[in-house]
């Protein structure tokens, strides 16, 4: 079969097939031994001979359909629904409880492995979450940091440096690495063949496309109950304003400028009145209205600036900007979502300052093989937020993040060892 097809056997291909001949070659050879003893009929030997060729036949062909059954009953969760939308519309539904059913048929049925871990890595490993682990309950310590000698290059490959573990196949789809299989021994001590490794690959890449489709479906959903959230608040602030504070002084101011005309008038109460009334309404429409869109042909960096000037004037002490090198030309999409990312950012920061002074906010855009966009703050930062506060917890970085792993881009958070806090976006460029 290798030498003419240049593929190799199934697995248990060859036992399965050489173990049918042998039985066959069997049969006929104390078929052949009976009839030279007792000498019967030619017809009666044919007739025996015919017999024995249909019963293996029919032995055979049963054995094909117990078989065809077993992969049919091992290929059933490959195949059936994720149970993707009562997922999303369950947010408190482990979405790797649904999973786990999955990678314990990969590692038992179709790698027979004593152990198995398979490690997200990359942009998607946010999405993913932790790592999957077989058997569930193996007292096995990952390392914090994966070696390079697991994730290099494809195919399997032996590792020394991992306890509990003596191979790794590491996993790549269109945009890099996105995770690595660690594998332990077989229970029989055996060597795994090159098709378990190939569908063993090409399951765990499906467990990860999965779960992290179904992490991002629901950050969107939930991006999406927040900005409704969000206008709904918006409108009923507008008309309580509008209702219980802009019209009783709108009528104030009436009735002034009617005593006006009866008495000596004296303009400067009223005056004063209707530039409340002004002041009053500039901050209600700047607080409802959403940011000035960007045009198409603007470029990155004069947009982001038109965006953080307009919204945040006069809320941080000072804002520095630095770009080195020459940012290119986004696509309309990843330009869109770097500069609401950024904006949430720099919101977050106005959000969390410090109580006792304004927060400085440098922003600094760097272009080489992808552009990053960092901005950092001297505030106390989101992580000393209290529990009961109503400013915001966050989550708003998170549904960003899922918006630019979209287009293959991250977003990354670290404090800053003098204060404040550092937030990297990155995007690819082209």
């Amino acid at each position: 079969y290798e030498i003419f097809t240049g593929k190799t056997l199934p697995r248990r291909g060859l036992l399965r097939h050489w173990r049918n001949a042998i039985i066959l070659a069997w049969g006929i050879a104390i078929f052949i031994s009976i009839v030279l003893v007792i000498q019967p009929s030619p017809i009666y030997s044919l007739m025996f001979l015919a017999a024995i060729n249909m019963a293996f036949y029919a032995l055979i062909s049963w054995r094909s359909f117990v078989h065809r059954d077993y992969l049919i009953s091992h290929l059933r969760p490959f195949v059936t629904s994720p149970r993707l939308l009562q997922n999303l519309t369950e947010p408190a539904v482990d979405a790797q409880a649904s999973i786990r059913p999955l990678f314990e048929i990969v590692c038992r049925d179709m790698l027979n492995t004593r152990t198995a871990c398979l490690i997200p890595l990359g942009r998607l490993a946010p999405l993913v979450g932790k790592p999957l682990l077989y058997p569930p309950s193996a007292n096995i310590t990952l390392p914090s940091i994966i070696p390079s000698s697991a994730t290099a290059g494809s195919g399997l490959r032996p590792i020394n440096t991992i306890q509990g573990f003596d191979w790794a196949v590491p996993l790549w789809a269109e945009r890099g690495l996105i995770g690595v299989l660690l594998l332990g021994p077989k229970i029989d001590d055996g060597l795994y063949a090159q098709e378990e490794i190939d569908a063993a690959s090409a399951s765990a890449e499906r467990i990860i496309d999965l779960l992290a489709g179904e992490e991002m479906g629901r950050r969107l959903i939930e991006l999406q109950r927040q900005r409704q959230s969000e206008n709904r608040l918006n409108d009923l602030r507008t008309r309580r304003v509008l209702h219980d504070e802009i019209l009783p002084t709108i009528h104030l101011a009436a009735l002034q400028t009617s005593a006006a005309t009866h008495t000596t008038p004296n303009l400067r109460p009223l005056l004063q009145t209707l530039t409340d009334i002004h002041g009053q309404i500039a901050e209600l429409i700047h607080s409802a209205l959403q940011p000035p869109p960007i045009a198409p042909t603007a470029h990155f960096v004069d947009g982001l600036r038109s965006i953080i000037e307009h919204e945040f004037t006069g809320v941080f002490a000072e804002i520095r900007w630095q770009v080195d090198g020459t940012p290119p030309k986004l696509k309309e999409d990843t330009q869109e979502i770097l500069i609401h990312a950024v904006r949430e950012v720099v919101r977050n920061a106005a959000i969390h300052g410090q109580k006792d002074a304004k927060v400085c906010l440098d922003i600094h855009i760097i272009t080489a093989d992808r552009l990053c966009v960092e901005v950092t703050d001297n505030g106390v930062g989101p992580q000393h937020l209290s529990s009961n506060s109503t400013e915001g917890s966050g989550n708003g970085l998170a549904l960003h993040s899922t918006l630019l792993a979209i287009v293959g881009g991250e977003l990354a958070l670290e404090p800053v060892v003098s204060g404040g806090t550092r937030v990297s976006i990155t995007v690819p460029i082209g």
